[in-house]
């Protein structure tokens, strides 16, 4: 730069020395100049503002940046730059970029003491608000420099700024291995914690668990004044789901110390108290793996033991002693562990029932145990907790006395269990029902009687209980139990007398507590004893309180049969309405097995005209499911005892009434009948109107095969022509969908038909059709071939309506008996004037076998 540059900046300095810009900008215009002249400005500006940050931080950084950047760590550069730095902070103290640049410069500088003195004068010189930029440095570099001491020190003065970091220094110290110093400051940070002076990340939970593993992991390491046992269990009772570990950290506790019984005995003490099988599996399994730890050190000190002197024989002797005890031990531990497993679920729920009774199972080889446990459950099981089963424990402890033959035992059993407030009377039930049993097993037939009656009879608490308004209890409400009356009435009739029985079943019916069985065995009771009309009055009263179905089918069910039995044709009317009763209450579903059993009465001892109206009726009241079946009994009837005349209008009436579904199959049963008459042409005309209810999809098998077997046995060329209605009821039935396996079977069987098509496939009109196949068959080359063919096209194009109407007149025939052998010719003149009359048309002789042996061919 020139002199005359230089020479204005200088001016602006004399002018102007307390301006930071004209020293700046004198700085920067120095930026070429050699170090020493740039230098020389820093200080002059300096003299004038020694306290100017700006110019301060432009001269350290240029210092560093020209003399020390690279230089070795022992150069004179870094003492100079230092010696700046101690300038520059005399003046500006209170910067926290300038303490921290000179600890950077240290740090480069490799010197530990000077540094950290830096660090405690930044702190000291810094306001507070500013000491957190100081702090994080500090932390790591005495992290860093790796000696513990200096670091606990200045992590003590850091948890006096910010106390709530005391979990990093725990972290530190557990690093550095300082349990001793690390388990004092958890222990103030749980206090803390636990006081909510403290904002710490952590969990106490996770604090907790930190401190137990510490203390059961370094036993000698911590603090001496910590009492170990006393914090594990305090954790214990804190933290209820982390019981199993603390207890296995108190043994490791002691084992780590060489305490090896203690260990033991915190073992035993953990798994006779925890509560859940998680913890006590954890337990279990370390105290079985201590167990084995010891024996296999045992076992090599008795082994080593031989190579040593003669001298120590009587140690080896311990050590085989020691080796015989601890097997001891792991086999009784072993053995003893379903029943600690079941311990730990009884104290888990001590009102579990099914637990008591597996514990009772494991002790059954010790009769003084199992009395214990016994004992021991009936005390402990609250009847409102135990879930219903605490009778059951009751008749086991008295069964168990009882196969073992001390009656006496089991009787006062009894005793005390029916004194126990039981949550409801079937539980008190059940427990009179097993006493009673065990007296009848011991062929003590009174005494179970006795029990029974006065299990039965109405407490006179029951009576003052419901004078205060108070609650009932089980033992009040025990003599509505019918699971015990029908015990007493059980014995009633097998040990009481004819009094005492009817006495039972009359409280019974007073009580209203009686069931349909009860009125069953009742009326059959007296019935044995020859009182045929109480027991109808029986049935009465039992129906008049059990008047709706289905408790009531039974009823009505065996009082019909009983009353026919005994009456037989004696009392008709009161039969019969009493038939009629039972028809009137019975639902549609139940009404089938009332009018067959009316019906076969009628049969049997009544009028063969009311047999019929009694089925006319049985066919509007059932269902349509049973119409069917009534309908075929219907004409059974009929066959049996009236001529063809009733059974046709039996058959016309079931058409005209059975849904659609059972038509074909009523209309085949007709159509055979007539067959079997020989009124074929009844028949074609039944299979004709049949027809339309019948898709070939479903019924190709059971219809259409009949029919076509008939044409064949009994038609005629035109009548055989007549089945392509078929096509027509395909056409009907197309938007019919039924599912898969219903018509599969059927097209199967279709297939199978010769001359037949698959009612699903559309019926085609070229060659294979099954009425060609007939007619190609039944051709004969003549000189009118072309006549022929003309007629069977009138045929063919015959409209379905006609078809549909002749078929109707048909069916319709004035007398049903009457037999008219005209009726072919009339078809032949009636198709001769609806194709206009063609006498040129030649007719020729068909073969007799086509129309079956019944019928002969028209001359």
């Amino acid at each position: 730069m020139s002199d005359g540059a230089l020479f204005e900046f200088e001016e602006e300095a004399t002018r102007q020395p307390f301006a930071v810009q004209t020293w700046t900008r004198y700085i920067r215009a120095l930026s070429d100049a050699p170090s020493a002249a740039r230098y020389a400005v820093y200080e002059r500006g300096l003299r004038f503002l020694p306290r100017s940050y700006k110019l301060w931080k432009m001269f350290l950084d240029d210092a560093y940046e020209r003399d020390v950047r690279g230089q070795r760590v022992d150069s004179p550069a870094f003492t100079r730059l230092v010696a700046l730095y101690e300038r520059a902070l005399s003046q500006l103290s209170t910067m926290p970029r300038l303490w921290l640049d000179y600890l950077n410069v240290l740090r480069e500088m490799r010197v530990v003491t000077t540094r950290r003195h830096v660090f405690d004068r930044a702190l000291r010189a810094l306001p507070i608000t500013q000491h957190h930029r100081i702090w994080t440095p500090y932390l790591a570099f005495v992290k860093q420099i790796g000696v513990p001491r200096t670091a606990v020190r200045v992590y003590r003065r850091y948890l006096m700024l910010e106390p709530s970091k005391r979990g990093e220094f725990v972290d530190y110290l557990v690093s550095v291995e300082h349990y001793e110093e690390a388990s004092l400051q958890l222990v103030k940070l749980i206090e803390a914690a636990e006081d909510k002076q403290s904002s710490s990340d952590r969990t106490p939970h996770s604090m907790w668990m930190q401190l137990c593993d510490m203390v059961s992991q370094h036993p000698t390491k911590v603090a001496k004044s910590l009492d170990v046992e006393a914090i594990l269990r305090s954790g214990m009772a804190r933290f209820s789901d982390e019981v199993g570990r603390l207890w296995c950290s108190l043994a490791t506790y002691f084992v780590r110390l060489g305490m090896f019984e203690s260990a033991r005995d915190v073992y035993e003490e953990g798994i006779r108290t925890v509560v859940t099988v998680r913890d006590f599996s954890m337990i279990f399994d370390a105290y079985v793996k201590f167990i084995e730890a010891m024996l296999t050190a045992e076992m090599d000190l008795a082994a080593g033991g031989d190579e040593e002197e003669e001298d120590e024989e009587e140690d080896e002797v311990d050590h085989q002693a020691q080796v015989d005890r601890l097997l001891k031990v792991y086999e009784d531990v072993a053995e003893r562990r379903p029943l600690l497993l079941n311990s730990v679920l009884l104290r888990q729920n001590p009102h579990n029932v099914r637990e008591w009774e597996k514990r009772v199972e494991l002790v059954k080889s010790d009769l003084q145990k199992v009395i214990r446990t016994y004992a021991e459950a009936v005390k402990t099981v609250d009847p409102v907790k135990s879930g219903g089963r605490l009778p059951t424990l009751w008749n086991h402890f008295a069964k168990f006395y009882d196969e073992h033959g001390d009656l006496n035992n089991a009787r006062a059993i009894f005793k005390k269990a029916v004194d126990v407030e039981y949550r409801n009377p079937q539980e008190l039930a059940i427990v009179y029902c097993e006493w009673a049993e065990l007296e009848l097993r011991r062929e003590n037939f009174d005494e179970a009687l006795k029990i029974v009656r006065g299990a039965c009879s109405i407490p006179a608490s029951r009576t003052i209980r419901l004078r205060k308004q108070q609650s009932l209890t089980a033992k009040d409400n025990v003599h509505l139990s019918v699971k015990l009356w029908t015990l007493r009435l059980d014995l009633e009739e097998s040990l009481g007398d004819l009094e005492s029985t009817r006495a039972a079943y009359d409280e019974v019916f007073e009580l209203k507590i009686i069931t349909p069985q009860m009125v069953l065995n009742f009326a059959a009771y007296l019935e044995e004893n020859k009182y045929f009309e109480e027991s109808f009055r029986i049935y009465e009263r039992g129906l008049a309180l059990f008047p709706k179905f289905p408790y009531a089918g039974d009823l009505w069910q065996t009082y019909l049969t009983k009353f026919v039995q005994r009456y037989a044709g004696t009392k008709m009317e009161r039969t019969r309405d009493l038939f009629e009763q039972a028809i009137r209450a019975a639902p549609s579903k139940s009404v089938r097995g009332f009018y067959e059993k009316f019906a076969e009465f009628e049969e049997q001892h009544g009028m063969l005209r009311n047999v019929m109206t009694i089925y006319e009726r049985a066919s509007d009241a059932v269902p349509d499911d049973d119409k069917l079946a009534i309908y075929d009994k219907y004409i059974k009837k009929a066959q049996k005892f009236f001529g063809v005349a009733k059974v046709r209008h039996v058959y016309q009436q079931g058409i005209t009434k059975l849904p659609d579904k059972c038509v074909p199959q009523l209309c085949s049963k007709f159509a055979q009948m007539e067959t079997k008459l020989g009124e074929f042409d009844r028949a074609r005309a039944i299979y004709a109107h049949a027809s339309q209810f019948s898709d070939p999809r479903q019924h190709e098998k059971s219809f259409w095969k009949v029919w076509h077997e008939f044409e064949v046995s009994h038609g005629s060329e035109h009548t055989f022509l007549e089945m392509r209605i078929k096509r027509s009821v395909v056409a009907q039935y197309s938007q019919v969908n039924y599912v898969a396996s219903e018509t599969a079977p059927q097209a199967e069987e279709t297939a199978k038909i010769p001359g037949m098509v698959a009612a699903s496939t559309p019926a085609p009109t070229v060659p294979g059709d099954a009425m060609a196949t007939l007619e190609a068959q039944l051709d004969v080359p003549s000189s009118s071939d072309g006549d022929a063919t003309k007629k069977r096209k009138g045929e063919t194009m015959e409209s379905e309506t006609e078809r549909n109407v002749r078929q109707k007149q048909i069916v319709e025939v004035a007398n049903e008996e009457e037999i008219d052998l005209d009726d072919e010719d009339e078809d032949d003149e009636g198709e001769e004037k609806a194709t206009g009359g063609e006498p040129d048309i030649e007719e020729r002789e068909l073969p007799s076998t086509l129309f079956g042996s019944s019928v002969k061919a028209s001359e």
